[in-house]
């Protein structure tokens, strides 16, 4: 693997979480296409009712994408729904090579530090698919 890898957002968020007194809820790996005995689709997300930040991973685990939402399982639904046999489909072309999820929920009332979380690990991180926040 050459890509981003998950300990490195791990990495990022404990030292944005120290620095910044915020404490993130993992929800662990969600696969998207799963196989047998993994957690995945069609189970409920993790930190689905949450505020954080969401992380999708292509089929290496490897970080392509990192987002934020108010209610994370309702943006992951923007991208991901049910197709005519109960499977996962993607809706969003962009996000085509997605394969598994790995969320970071807030408490309610610190939401909006899911901002700056994006901002920052965008910026370090520098994933294939974010077009905005990108330092290189």
């Amino acid at each position: 693997m050459n890509g981003i890898t998950i300990s490195q957002v791990k990495e990022k968020i404990e030292w944005f979480s120290n620095k910044y007194s915020v404490k993130f809820i993992e929800s662990g790996i969600y696969s998207l296409f799963p196989q047998e005995g993994e957690y995945g689709w069609p189970a409920p997300w993790h930190n689905g009712s949450s505020p954080g930040v969401y992380i999708l991973l292509n089929s290496n685990k490897e970080v392509i994408y990192i987002g934020e939402a108010v209610t994370i399982g309702k943006r992951l639904g923007d991208y991901f729904c049910y197709d005519e046999n109960n499977n996962c489909m993607i809706r969003e072309v962009s996000k085509k090579d997605s394969k598994f999820v790995v969320s970071f929920a807030l408490e309610e009332e610190e939401h909006y530090m899911r901002f700056s979380l994006e901002q920052y690990l965008i910026g370090e991180l520098n994933p294939p698919l974010n077009k905005y926040g990108r330092t290189h």
